[in-house]
């Protein structure tokens, strides 16, 4: 489908003037194909985020359970096994 376009250009005269261009025509699949990289690239951002949320999810279920263990120890022993266990992450 060609559709026509309406552009402002300027004559020699600096005079302004409606000027039609044609737009070329886009098939469906040139369509299909142009949606489809954007998408792709979101799919790949979401599964990423999702990644990184399940990472946090288990950092967060071994810090409970070392919180929970702790609960008979002295405040600053528990600060220290946190602190090692922070240490052994891998970054």
């Amino acid at each position: 489908m060609v559709v026509d376009q309406k552009h402002w250009s300027q004559d020699r005269n600096h005079e302004w003037r409606a000027v039609r261009r044609e737009r070329p025509s886009v098939t469906l699949t040139q369509a299909e194909h142009a949606a489809r990289v954007p998408l792709r690239d979101a799919e790949s951002t979401i599964h990423q985020i999702m990644r990184r949320l399940a990472e946090l999810r288990e950092r967060d279920a071994r810090a409970r359970a070392l919180v929970s263990d702790t609960s008979d120890m002295r405040p600053g022993d528990v600060l220290l096994d946190i602190l090692d266990g922070l240490a052994a992450e891998p970054h």
